[in-house]
């Protein structure tokens, strides 16, 4: 379950729903921000998520008014997911 294209987001606000096989997890958005486009792809084959996050397994695009400090790079993120 993802925004419409237009959708408003607010930084830490539900933007909507991931479901596994096991449950469903709310999704929270970073960003202030507008929605730009949705990945009709990873909406038609949710796997995509797991087997290719940075190339085909995007949820959406957005504008952003200004981004978090606290926000992380990918670089920082993966450091942070690995360790």
């Amino acid at each position: 379950d993802l925004p419409e294209v237009e959708d408003a987001l607010s930084a830490g606000t539900e933007m909507g729903e991931i479901e596994s096989t096991k449950s469903v997890s709310d999704l929270f958005s970073p960003i202030d921000g507008t929605v730009t486009e949705i990945n009709q792809a990873v909406v038609d084959s949710p796997e995509l998520v797991n087997s290719s996050p940075f190339e085909e397994g995007w949820l959406l695009k957005a504008t952003f008014e200004a981004l978090p400090e606290d926000l992380l790079s990918a670089e920082d993120y993966r450091a942070f997911t690995q360790s």
